[in-house]
């Protein structure tokens, strides 16, 4: 699972609070799954790119709830403990 600072334009845009997105200036993308995932954790690479917020090897789902019609949560749920391992709040 990886989250990613918002990137337009090529240029990233880092902020200290990446879990809620106020009235963002800029598209939200939220793109979940494991594809083609073998149940072995096949660890990323030892790099960073610069628009990487975020990074877990953990095999888990995600959990959406859907409040009203402009506030939606995500949480990133691994799959061995219940744990929440991130989220992100989008205040429209």
């Amino acid at each position: 699972m990886e989250k990613d600072y918002k990137v337009f334009k090529k240029n990233v845009f880092k902020k200290k609070n990446i879990t809620i997105y106020y009235r963002s200036s800029k598209p939200v993308q939220i793109i979940s799954g494991s594809p083609g995932c073998n149940e072995d954790l096949i660890p990323f690479l030892d790099f960073k790119f610069k628009w990487s917020a975020f990074r877990s090897e953990t095999y888990g789902y995600g959990h959406m709830s859907i409040y009203n019609s402009t506030n939606i949560e995500i949480k990133q749920i691994d799959g061995k403990n219940n744990n929440i391992i991130d989220n992100v709040i989008i205040i429209k």
